[in-house]
């Protein structure tokens, strides 16, 4: 029986997990003068692998949980050796390579880390953090890599972190949340500022493996001094009529092309984040930093508005919801405008027909690994605004075999058809041909996978990676027959204005 503590009172005391001496069960401790998420984050920055999964309190994220996190136990991470493992033991950091597809390592890693959550509480108290880069498709089906540059991240990180500092804003509550056996453990010593405490023992972690990749062609942006793309604005005109006449001649219905901006930046990514937070909130902003404590290491910085999988956890019936979006229009910082600009998007039948392709597409993903008829449409095309853009939204629902988990899940669903085309495969194919580089993180699914099956992953768009003083921020829209070449570029821009404005004003 776990007893939940008060303030800094004693932990629990449960089975331990097979995984580095995890409880089955976390112990939980109230933390009622907590910091908001952003504060807390830069208290604890000079950890290692410091992650926070912040979420705006919309109605659609989850009730507006957020989850802090760092100093992981377990490190699981896709690169060009293969599939790593990093072990914190005994004082030190213990790699090696296994020799496992990047799923069958991520399932056997949540096996191990299996157990229980406390009811009426934020869903993630303990787990994994992270993300499946968007060349993670090519590991289920045979899909050629770009091998074009980019920020060279791994295509998978998957960290597993025993504590949980966790925010209900709804409540107005916060909850620290371990698994360890010892307490209290480093990340809530660093939270209340025993910083000698804190940082003793942790061990050295890697550096990134890999590089980034090296010198490419790039492109400037008209009217964006400063950014540069992979893609030519002409270049990329062209590609747009290459799809339509592909969608004319039956190769495919539609195709989500994009294009990878960039510009040189190095500033504090913990600022840029909180930036991004204050003047443009989404449901699944998330920071995460990799490779240990260096000043400077690679990060990714993400503030998306689109749910990729949502999966209620054990025991009990596990329901998965998915949220894609297609059709996007600007705001307007003028009322009739902008309100127009809304009316017009809910009436485009270019929009509509984007959007209910992708619907099918997902409701054919889901019912591989859901009860049979249990997969439903709950809204279809629904307007949703955010600071820079309208979208229309639709919620595919089901209910998961009883003997699936959450890597069979992804295995039938990734990556999120919203980002691919219809249909997906040959979509797939198509673009990897057209796109000069690998996407990595951007389109990938990023957030966390609890011990108890319960996971939230976003869709990663409205994404950056920073690395080496570049920032990377890609931005790409659904293709079809009715698409204007030049209107499907402009949306493209349109992605990323907020991000611009925050590079800016924190470079």
């Amino acid at each position: 029986m776990v007893r939940v503590g008060v303030g800094e009172g004693p932990a629990s005391s449960t089975e331990d997990a097979a995984a580095g001496g995890w409880r089955k069960e976390p112990t939980a401790i109230p933390l009622p003068n907590a910091p908001n998420p952003e504060a807390a984050l830069a208290a604890i920055g000079a950890l290692p692998y410091p992650a926070l999964l912040r979420s705006a309190t919309a109605p659609d994220s989850r009730s507006g949980y957020s989850y802090l996190c760092a100093i992981p136990s377990r490190v699981l991470q896709l690169g060009p050796l293969g599939v790593q493992r990093f072990v914190h033991r005994e004082g030190g950091i213990h790699g090696e390579v296994l020799s496992l597809s990047p799923f069958d390592a991520l399932e056997g890693e949540l096996a191990l880390h299996e157990g229980l959550a406390l009811p009426s509480l934020p869903p993630f108290q303990g787990g994994a953090v992270g993300y499946l880069g968007y060349e993670m498709g090519s590991h289920l089906e045979p899909l050629w890599v770009p091998a074009g540059s980019g920020p060279g991240l791994p295509q998978m990180h998957m960290a597993f972190y025993p504590e949980v500092v966790a925010w209900d804003h709804a409540k107005g509550t916060c909850w620290y949340f371990s698994r360890r056996r010892e307490e209290p453990g480093p990340l809530l010593d660093a939270l209340r500022g025993h910083e000698a405490d804190t940082l003793n023992d942790l061990g050295s972690w890697p550096s990134l493996s890999g590089k980034a990749m090296g010198p490419h062609p790039s492109y400037p942006v008209p009217g964006l001094p400063g950014i540069r793309s992979t893609i030519s604005r002409d270049s990329y005109l062209e590609k747009v009529e290459q799809v339509r006449q592909l969608i004319l001649e039956g190769e495919i219905f539609q195709a989500n092309l994009t294009q990878a901006f960039h510009r040189e930046w190095k500033g504090d990514s913990i600022a840029l984040f909180s930036h991004l937070v204050e003047h443009y909130p989404a449901p699944f902003a998330a920071y995460l930093r990799l490779a240990g404590t260096e000043p400077g290491a690679a990060a990714v910085v993400s503030t998306s508005p689109e749910s990729f999988l949502r999966v209620t956890g054990r025991p009990g019936p596990q329901v998965v919801r998915t949220r894609p979006i297609k059709g996007t229009a600007p705001r307007a910082l003028d009322a009739a405008t902008d309100a127009r600009n809304a009316r017009a998007l809910q009436s485009s039948e270019k929009d509509r027909s984007e959007n209910v392709m992708i619907v099918d597409l997902l409701r054919n993903d889901l019912s591989r690994v859901c009860e049979d008829a249990s997969v439903v449409v709950t809204e279809l095309c629904q307007l949703e605004s955010h600071p820079s853009v309208h979208h229309l939204v639709s919620t595919i629902q089901g209910v998961l075999h009883q003997h699936a988990g959450v890597v069979d899940l992804l295995r039938a669903t990734f990556p999120c058809g919203s980002i691919t085309g219809a249909p997906k495969l040959r979509a797939m194919e198509i673009l990897t041909q057209m796109e000069p580089t690998a996407r990595e993180v951007y389109t990938g699914a990023l957030g966390w996978l609890g011990c108890d099956g319960a996971a939230e992953l976003s869709v990663a768009i409205r994404t950056i990676t920073l690395r080496e003083g570049v920032a990377w921020f890609p931005a790409g829209g659904g293709v079809v027959l009715e698409s204007d070449p030049m209107a499907e570029y402009d949306e493209t821009v349109a992605k990323v204005r907020g991000i611009l404005n925050a590079l800016e004003a924190t470079a």
